[in-house]
């Protein structure tokens, strides 16, 4: 039984309870009814008083005597005002106050509309007259009405409805066997048979009552049962969110301090490939250099899964040039190609499309990754294709091996590796044509391959097509601000931008960087940021600053592309450029900013 079904559970239904000990919880209907009949007693005091003054004009309608009827209003009035002192204390007892001294409570109800009743029933047999027997009966007929009317305001209580209406018959009753006026068996007849319908009347109000009450507290053990549910379940999902953001931060500073110790590794044996002239330490080192290659597939893989986590973001689709995307892809992946000894070539094109360009780049990264992966001869070539106008065909051609019929299928899938591939796939987990395939479909696109086996394949990724921009302004900009809290890396660069031809305002202190995030930055015309600037700070809070920094006229080096991208959120057009990358990529991303041109916000390295 779950925890809302023990709270909820009774033996009887709610719409056929008919006694208190049939509902789910006997005792805590009983104290709502006694605190709904307290809090509504006031109600009944009003009636009866109007009720009196009513009866008083029947009296006096009916031919009864004016001194009569001033006695009988007299106590009313005299029992209508002992009840009222009584029913201010009883409101003025809390809920809890109530439910403490229950019994005393219980007693003063009682009480109070014992006064009522006694009130009415004693003052009918002061107006009875032993030879009227149309007073008699007229007098009967109000009894009855007044004990009905009285059984349905009293009737929460079913003790006191039952006590409170022998009071009110009784009297009469006790007159008509006593004085035996003519026809006293049939009027004392009617009033046992008004003591029942008026009982009767308030014993079916009474279920009602009973009814709503349980159902109340249905309700608000339900109520109370969601609301434990609701916070359990909250709980459970803070600490859930706590842990993945827990997990993401280890896997995001994980990959960063791997990436860049792998980066490390790789231009050492690349350095070391060049001093060492045996050839059987050749081979030692290029056995080296695969091993730091299939290191680094895991480190990407682990990035993206950090990246896109359970579900792949929200795209920010914008009008796309292709070839710097191509370009990219060829500079900073050709020096693999050609350690292998295979060519990677882009053919020019013009074309743009309609498509987030860190997606399309991460989609042509992962793609030229795994046509390289498993290419043993000849080469890679990416080109473009327009279909019928409105479709940009960008295709990845590689010399490999090919792809089974069989597995045509099944390549896209998770952990997916083709077995005829195995032997290639150090390094791969079985997640990269997945995450190329959802992030295709996340900007709208279609993504599909054709491959002969020995022959090599071809993937296309279809995206709808751009017009490129008719013109672009030009700039004469030369002016470099370098913001990096390495004052090595900064060195090193500004010599290679120097050489380039650019001015250079270097910006490497901690609390120069600082004072960036604050005050106005030095005049510039471009900004090349670190993502990470030490002391808590980063690239986007200085892009957010009102410092003069021009989001789009910026490029930001990271170790950690994914990071650095994770946390430029609404700065999605700011192209992103690891510090691995060529120096040309960067003087190509700065040269196309000084021009005008669309640079790529997906551009990365390393």
């Amino acid at each position: 039984m779950t925890g809302l079904e023990h709270v909820t559970g009774s033996a009887v239904p709610p719409g056929e309870v008919l006694a208190v000990s049939q509902v789910s919880a006997p005792r805590k209907v009983a104290q709502a009814l006694l605190i709904s009949a307290i809090r509504e007693g006031w109600i009944v005091l009003l009636v009866n008083f109007n009720a009196a003054i009513f009866f008083g004009v029947i009296l006096l309608a009916s031919g009864v005597g004016a001194f009569e009827t001033i006695v009988f209003l007299g106590v009313q009035i005299g029992a209508t005002s002992l009840t009222i002192f009584l029913w201010f204390y009883l409101l003025a007892r809390t809920d809890s106050q109530i439910v403490e001294r229950e019994p005393l409570m219980r007693a003063l109800v009682q009480l109070g509309d014992g006064i009522i009743m006694a009130g009415w029933g004693g003052a009918m047999p002061l107006l009875y007259q032993a030879v009227d027997f149309e007073r008699i009966a007229t007098l009967v007929i109000l009894l009855m009405a007044a004990g009905i009317a009285s059984a349905a305001l009293s009737a929460k209580l079913l003790r006191v409805l039952i006590i409170g209406r022998a009071i009110l018959f009784a009297p009469s009753l006790v007159f008509l066997l006593w004085q035996q006026p003519p026809l006293w068996g049939i009027h004392s007849g009617i009033l046992i048979f008004g003591f029942c319908i008026s009982v009767g009347v308030g014993y079916a109000v009474h279920i009602q009552h009973l009814r709503v009450a349980n159902l109340n507290m249905h309700l608000r053990a339900i109520s109370d049962a969601l609301a434990q549910s609701l916070e359990s379940e909250k709980a459970s999902a803070e600490r859930s969110l706590a842990d993945a953001a827990l997990r993401e931060h280890f896997l995001q500073s994980v990959t960063h301090d791997l990436r860049q110790t792998v980066d490390a590794l790789r231009l050492f044996l690349d350095e070391l490939s060049r001093r060492v002239t045996d050839t059987a330490q050749q081979g030692i080192v290029a056995s080296a250099g695969r091993c730091v290659r299939s290191a680094n597939t895991i480190i990407e893989s682990v990035a993206q899964l950090a990246w896109i986590k359970d579900r792949v973001p929200e795209p920010t689709l914008a009008d796309t040039a292709v070839m710097p995307l191509l370009r990219q892809i060829r500079d900073e992946i050709g020096p693999l190609a050609r350690e292998k000894g295979l060519t990677l070539r882009v053919a020019e094109t013009s074309a743009w499309c309609r498509a987030d360009a860190n997606f399309l780049e991460r989609v042509l990264r992962n793609l030229v990754h795994n046509a390289l992966q498993y290419t043993e001869r000849g080469g890679v070539l990416i080109g473009v294709r327009n279909r019928a106008g409105d479709t940009v065909e960008i295709r990845v051609c590689d010399s490999g091996d090919g792809i089974p019929a069989g597995e045509m299928d099944s390549i896209f899938e998770a952990y997916h590796q083709v077995p005829e591939h195995r032997g290639n796939n150090i390094g791969n987990i079985g997640l990269g044509l997945t995450i190329v395939r959802d992030l295709v479909s996340s900007m709208g696109g279609e993504i599909s391959v054709c491959s002969r086996q020995g022959q090599g394949s071809v993937f296309k990724v279809r995206l709808p097509a751009a017009e490129a921009p008719s013109s672009r302004p030009g700039s004469t900009a030369c002016r470099i601000l370098l913001v990096d809290d390495d004052p090595a890396f900064v060195a090193g660069l500004a010599k290679i931008l120097v050489a380039g031809g650019y001015a250079v305002e270097s910006v490497s202190g901690p609390g120069r960087i600082a004072a960036l995030a604050s005050g106005p930055a030095p005049a510039h015309d471009i900004a090349v940021l670190d993502y990470n600037l030490g002391a808590a700070l980063t690239a986007r809070d200085l892009l957010a600053a009102k410092n003069g920094i021009d989001p789009q006229r910026t490029v930001v080096v990271s170790s950690g592309r994914d990071i650095a991208r994770t946390g430029l959120a609404g700065f999605a057009k700011v192209p992103v450029l690891g510090k691995t990358v060529p120096s040309e990529a960067l003087l190509a991303a700065i040269a196309d900013i000084a021009a005008g041109r669309a640079v790529t916000p997906g551009r990365s390295g390393g």
